[in-house]
């Protein structure tokens, strides 16, 4: 899944979080996003899963294409998160469940995915094999 944001910008309040970010990030890229606290890191996660609404820009991922010009819809935004997926770290994830199945467990509960299924989209996505680790 290839991600592009073009001119993003985002607000709390008064408070900008994020300036103008724009970012192309291939399909089959890996992306680190490395800041201090307070950066934006954690806001531009939650705009890829339109847990927030930036203000303007516009944002392509997973086939889907947002313009913030206007508000998406509900629709849109649901076929969207049926397709991407946020796993947090530490406080959110499963301790007694293995990344592999921490990374399985919505597309099974929420998807109504098989195991195999959900573990088969999961390598595809990570660029694995189940004879790797995820």
């Amino acid at each position: 899944m290839s991600i592009q944001l073009n001119g993003i910008n985002c607000f709390y309040g008064a408070h900008q979080a994020l300036f103008d970010i724009t970012l192309d990030c291939p399909q089959g890229e890996t992306l680190v996003l490395l800041g201090p606290s307070g950066a934006g890191k954690s806001s531009l996660l939650r705009v890829l899963n339109l847990l927030e609404m930036p203000r303007s820009g516009t944002l392509n991922i997973a086939g889907n294409h947002f313009d913030f010009t206007k508000t998406p819809s509900d629709k849109a935004i649901r076929d969207l998160r049926r397709n991407v997926g946020m796993v947090f770290q530490q406080y959110n994830l499963w301790p007694h469940l293995t990344v592999q199945q921490n990374l399985i467990e919505a597309p099974c509960r929420v998807l109504g995915l098989s195991k195999d299924q959900a573990l088969a989209r999961a390598e595809k996505t990570a660029g694995t094999s189940a004879s790797q680790t995820l």
